[in-house]
């Protein structure tokens, strides 16, 4: 991935056979790149899911690591088990983090509203050796009937680098879907918010101004 955001040309043709959508582009070095971005309309919906009570959001050495836990009641002071999922730093900050802050801030006013507190999993140790480690690039919050949840997926490196020269229609795997409260969702995003703010400032990213449509550009 690259540090910097780019604005779509209208006029360009993308590729919009698949869930992603992408536009192959060539540099004059023969370096190739692929302008993409996720018809999450069409996406499809993860056969697993897991209900937290618990999270986590750590920084690994080029991912960040984002941990979900269901606590071991009526103890309460560890894990039953885990799930570990890692999100390399650029798609972290463009896709999860960027997509999220109207989420982010809207969860804070109700917080405010409804006078509940953060959920803070801190006294709780994360140690379990009942753990699934999974890798994704993608994103999905959703809130609905009182109900938060996020869906992860992963666009295949192979696939981008194959399918996007041969013009096939380019897809996404659906890995999970976790289902948590308000009061997990919006600690999980303020400590995203914490982290990928550094990271911005760490790896000098830049957002284009007055984007219609984020794309996101990942070399090949």
């Amino acid at each position: 991935m690259t540090n910097k955001i780019v604005r779509t040309n209208r006029t360009s043709q993308f590729n919009r056979s698949g869930t992603v959508h992408y536009r192959l582009e060539q540099h004059e070095d023969g370096a190739a790149a692929v302008m993409l971005t996720v018809d999450f309309e069409r996406a499809p919906t993860p056969e697993h899911t897991y209900v937290a009570d618990f999270f986590e959001v750590s920084r690994a050495e080029s991912d960040v690591l984002i941990v979900f836990g269901k606590i071991d009641l009526p103890g309460a002071m560890s894990l039953r088990n885990k799930i570990e999922i890692y999100f390399p730093f650029q798609p972290f900050v463009y896709q999860l983090w960027k997509s999220s802050r109207q989420m982010h801030e809207m969860l804070e006013k109700s917080a405010t509203k409804k006078g509940y507190a953060v959920a803070d999993p801190s006294r709780i140790t994360s140690a379990t050796d009942k753990v699934q480690t999974l890798a994704t690039n993608n994103a999905l919050i959703v809130i609905g009937g009182g109900l938060c949840m996020i869906d992860f997926f992963l666009i295949a490196a192979k696939d981008l680098w194959i399918k996007t020269r041969k013009g096939d229609p380019l897809n996404m795997d659906a890995l999970v879907r976790v289902y948590l409260n308000e009061r997990i969702l919006l600690g999980f995003l303020d400590r995203c918010d914490v982290i990928a703010q550094d990271l911005i400032k760490e790896l000098g990213i830049t957002f284009a101004e007055e984007n219609d449509e984020d794309m996101e550009l990942v070399e090949l």
